[in-house]
């Protein structure tokens, strides 16, 4: 904030020591100046070290472009809601890409050094790039504070021999500057990405990157430029009020006559406020529920797929071959009326025990409770407010005889409904392999060698093909279960908003009724808002000053 900003003030304060505030915000300007409100976070490494893949794990999805080849050439920035990362080209991609690099370490408030752990120790360009950002610090030591090693594709290498090569590094760190990094995370980066889109906890879990988080977090509260701020700020407009306040007594009776005759009233409109937002919450929670999903898992089937070469002809070995596939048509209708039975099982179980449906009455009730307490909190009683009734809302009978008449549709499937095996054998559906030998006889002038064909048969593709017919099959016969069962619960939501817009409707007319009451009041209470306004004026017109004057 600028000398001329201090000056005007003087002027609105009056004759006050603003000495002390004085100091106070050009100390905030010197840190806003030099660092900006947010930590910066960058990146240093050799290329392909893992620094973009490192940052995208961070940022939660992949956002920065990753490769064998350099992919960085010059330093992005990425702005979170805590700190900014900075991701920088490759050390040893080129001399212009090093310069854009190092520019961009002048500014960071915290490093994280790349090292892909599968390379072993640090390689002599490594160190020559530690040797030169530590020079922009004031020590090595503050270096190897102000920065994390975090060593990637940690899933490559076995936790023994991690352990044998970070303490490798760490004495050839002592022996060329006598320091070694404080923070070290091993982490891989590809495994917690593919662990957020494939909600597999393990893999996120393993791969450090929540571990590396909450150190990045921790350096923040120890350093963040931001907090500092936040507290001389803080410190500079508390001490304005009470030097404003101390001097102008009188407004404090003024707010203190106002707050008092205005508290109830504003009491009983923030509570009237906050009723009709919860409202509105029911419906959205309506508008959430009701979908059914149950999949079609593809069908496994019971039979054997290929045979060794040990027939002797071709006609023996087709003809196993056949008896085979038969087989595996028979074996197919037996579980796939299984598995639709389960099928509609489940959609049955969804249609009138499903836990939507429990889950959504709980909730509703839970927000007509709170909205009951809120009432009474400022009516003083609950008569005449009404009841959220969701005892009414009960399935149709008939669902139950509709099932039962999809059960009894499904209960058997006779394997011929997939058609013969000469249709899935025909082509190359069955395959016959050929296996030349040499065998030898005796005979009266001694042995005699002689070359004898075995043949072994292959179904693999014929299985295939029943259990996609099998798939399509199932798909149509459940069809009438998914849907009956979505029926039902478009019915039972249907008739739950029902009942939630006619209690809705009544509590919004109790509402109105004491909204009109409470403007009763609002004549006089927009008089004293008036007088309140007028006499907090000027601290409010400082402290807005120094807040909007804060970056200059």
């Amino acid at each position: 904030m600028k000398k001329e900003n201090l000056k005007y003030l003087r002027e609105r304060l009056g004759a006050l020591e603003l000495e002390n505030v004085e100091a106070l915000l050009i100390e905030i300007q010197n840190q806003v100046e030099s660092h900006g409100e947010k930590i910066r976070i960058i990146n240093a490494g050799l290329m392909n070290a893992g620094k973009s893949s490192l940052f995208n794990a961070l940022i939660g999805y992949k956002k920065l472009d990753t490769g064998v080849v350099r992919v960085t050439a010059e330093n992005t920035e990425i702005e979170l809601d805590d700190y900014i990362l900075v991701d920088t080209p490759g050390l040893d991609a080129n001399c212009e890409d090093d310069e854009t690099a190092f520019n961009g370490y002048k500014k960071a408030n915290r490093i994280l050094f790349i090292h892909n752990i599968v390379d072993g120790e640090f390689n002599k360009m490594e160190v020559e790039a530690i040797d030169k950002i530590a020079k922009y610090f004031a020590t090595e030591e503050d270096f190897f504070k102000a920065t994390t090693l975090v060593l990637t594709n940690k899933d490559q290498v076995e936790e023994a021999q991690l352990e044998e090569l970070v303490g490798i590094m760490n004495r050839q760190l002592e022996k060329l500057f006598h320091a070694k990094f404080y923070d070290v995370v091993a982490v891989n980066s590809l495994g917690y990405l593919k662990g957020i889109e494939e909600n597999k906890s393990l893999l996120v879990q393993h791969s450090n990157i929540e571990t590396l988080k909450t150190s990045i977090k921790k350096s923040i509260q120890d350093q963040s430029i931001k907090a500092s701020y936040d507290a001389y700020e803080s410190e500079l407009i508390e001490k304005l009020e009470a030097e404003f306040i101390a001097s102008q007594s009188h407004i404090l009776t003024e707010l203190k006559k106002c707050n008092e005759e205005l508290s109830e009233y504003k009491k009983s409109q923030n509570t009237i406020d906050k009723i009709e937002s919860k409202l509105s919450q029911g419906h959205n929670l309506l508008k959430r529920s009701g979908s059914i999903d149950v999949k079609i898992e593809s069908l496994y089937i019971s039979a054997n797929r290929r045979s060794g070469a040990t027939y002797k002809s071709e006609y023996s070995a087709r003809s196993d071959g056949t008896r085979a596939c038969e087989e595996a048509l028979r074996n197919a209708g037996s579980a796939m009326t299984s598995q639709m039975n389960a099928i509609v099982q489940r959609c049955e179980n969804i249609a009138f025990e499903g836990s939507d449906i429990r889950n959504l009455k709980v909730a509703l009730l839970e927000q007509c409770n709170e909205i009951k307490e809120l009432y009474l909190s400022v009516n003083g009683t609950l008569k005449d407010f009404p009841t959220l009734n969701l005892d009414k809302v009960k399935q149709n009978s008939d669902y139950q005889k509709k099932f039962g008449d999809i059960y009894r549709d499904i209960s058997f499937i006779d394997y011929h409904i997939f058609g013969s095996a000469s249709n899935y054998l025909s082509g190359y559906n069955l395959d016959i392999d050929y296996d030349y030998r040499t065998e030898y006889t005796s005979g009266f002038f001694g042995m005699k060698e002689k070359d004898v064909c075995y043949y072994s048969w292959d179904i693999s593709g014929a299985i295939d093909d029943i259990r996609d017919r099998a798939y399509d099959i199932m798909e149509d016969r459940t069809r009438p279960a998914r849907k009956l069962a979505q029926e039902v619960q478009d019915e039972m939501l249907k008739s739950m908003e029902e009942q939630v817009t006619l209690w809705e409707k009544a509590v919004t007319t109790i509402l109105k009724t004491m909204k009109n009451e409470l403007c009763k009041d609002s004549q006089r209470s927009e008089q004293y808002e008036m007088k309140l306004k007028v006499n907090a004026d000027m601290i409010t017109e400082c402290l807005e000053y120094v807040r909007g004057h804060k970056y200059e």
